[in-house]
């Protein structure tokens, strides 16, 4: 397996859905290619292609909203 193969099939897969979800924001990239590299950015922060990446805390958080985190080693 190549690096990156299922996030890019991912991002693509969530792009499309998203904007044939949304036919304005389809139309306005139709309208205008130029703004592909930017949809593309904002479509990776609106839907990540890698959802189930697990992370640990090195140590104790305590964020100033959120319950604390414990660290996980």
């Amino acid at each position: 397996m190549v690096g990156g193969q299922e996030t890019t099939t991912n991002l693509i897969g969530n792009g499309l859905l998203i904007l044939l979800r949304t036919p304005g924001a389809l139309e306005r990239l139709r309208a205008d290619p130029s703004a592909i590299p930017t949809a593309i950015e904002k479509l990776l922060r609106y839907e990540s292609p890698s959802q189930h990446t697990a992370r640990l805390a090195p140590d104790d958080v305590v964020p100033l909203v959120n319950p604390s985190v414990r660290a996980r080693r």
